[in-house]
């Protein structure tokens, strides 16, 4: 994570923004969409898509490969329901959004337990 406020930000918007929105539209939209219509068989272009976001994503170790199954499930239950590739992007972007939400919490509540516990020891002494 970079440590400048700009780069921080430019990072934030390349990882948060223009990465789900890309990959939905390359994943979602073109592989399991357009080739389910090109060879006429939706399930065969999902089963694929389900591969290829796999081995996008298998760096990342077992245990995300499972969330990112789950992920998957969601995001092309999405894409053929109502609301369609737009709503494949939006929870998308929620999903990598929330991440970063959690450790901004968890690091301002270590900070707050670490100023409450010198303050203690400061008192006591």
């Amino acid at each position: 994570m970079p440590r400048q406020k700009l780069q921080k930000i430019l990072f934030m918007i390349a990882v948060c923004i223009l990465n789900p929105i890309t990959e939905e539209l390359i994943f979602r939209g073109v592989l399991v969409h357009q080739l389910g219509i090109y060879i006429n068989n939706y399930y065969l272009a999902i089963v694929l898509g389900l591969f290829v976001s796999v081995g996008n994503h298998i760096y990342q170790g077992r245990l995300h490969i499972i969330t990112h199954i789950i992920f998957y499930i969601f995001t092309v239950t999405l894409l053929y329901s109502d609301v369609g590739l737009v709503g494949s992007i939006g929870f998308h972007l929620a999903g990598d959004i929330y991440p970063f939400m959690w450790l901004k919490y968890q690091v301002n509540n270590y900070k707050k337990r670490r100023r409450e516990e010198r303050r203690a020891k400061y008192v006591s002494n």
